[in-house]
């Protein structure tokens, strides 16, 4: 649990994945874990929209 602790805070939408992508090892330690995390994923999930929206715009 310390590396979660230690970890530097995330600057950019890959960062925030990663960091995700950690905790979710240390799930089953963490007590309502996707309460906790439900709101990285919901950021995650809008930016990657907001993504495929600006590449689409550019495609067409």
């Amino acid at each position: 649990m310390d590396v979660i602790v230690k970890w530097p805070v995330p600057k950019n939408m890959h960062e925030v994945q990663q960091f995700l992508d950690l905790v979710t090892f240390y799930q089953q330690f963490i007590k309502n874990f996707v309460r906790i995390t439900t709101p990285l994923s919901n950021l995650l999930k809008k930016l990657n929209e907001k993504l495929r929206k600006k590449k689409f715009c550019l495609i067409v």
